[in-house]
């Protein structure tokens, strides 16, 4: 997903570098969500900073009802915006997990830092 989001939309994508300060690792993130966005697959997303990582709100993903569908069954996600992120950080060599929880229509990811 991220190598597509990278040939497809060069001046949008992240810039790529190995162990980038915080707030450049989170300038990425949020130019990944921007992209989705762009591209109608959200309404919008929320970057939330904490001590350990952050947090991403995803507002009304296209895939909000199967991805609960799926986490309900313990099959695999369709979190692309998640998969995106999670490739971009282990691309910085950021070392993180993220794990889901499901508000309404919002689908919030929060990524800590190991």
């Amino acid at each position: 997903i991220l190598d597509a989001i990278a040939e497809r939309y060069p001046g949008l994508a992240p810039t790529v570098e190995l162990r980038p300060s915080r707030a450049a690792l989170l300038e990425g993130v949020k130019a990944l969500a921007q992209v989705f966005e762009y591209n109608n697959y959200l309404l919008s997303a929320r970057l939330e900073p904490s001590e350990r990582g952050f947090q991403l709100s995803a507002i009304a993903p296209a895939t909000v009802w199967s991805q609960q569908v799926l986490s309900l069954r313990g099959d695999l996600a369709n979190d692309f915006e998640a998969k995106a992120i999670a490739a971009y950080l282990r691309r910085c060599a950021v070392d993180a997990s993220y794990t889901t929880r499901y508000e309404g229509s919002e689908v919030v990811h929060i990524f800590v830092y190991a």
